[in-house]
């Protein structure tokens, strides 16, 4: 997910929902990293028919 350019960027720590079977529960997505601006959030997740999303996303303002 990427903000740049909008003027926003994302709250952290970001809450992941898992769900299906081997979705790692409990961890962070595989590769999770957050840019140091909060503008840009990468991960992958899953296995098997397992998956995450991002739980209750919050963004703000970036001079906040």
């Amino acid at each position: 997910m990427d903000l740049t350019s909008t003027g926003m960027k994302f709250v952290t720590p970001i809450e992941w929902t898992y769900g299906g079977h081997h979705a790692c529960t409990g961890a962070p997505p595989n590769d999770y990293s957050v840019s140091g601006t909060k503008q840009v959030v990468s991960g992958r997740c899953g296995g098997y028919c397992g998956g995450c999303s991002a739980n209750n996303l919050k963004l703000k303002p970036e001079e906040c």
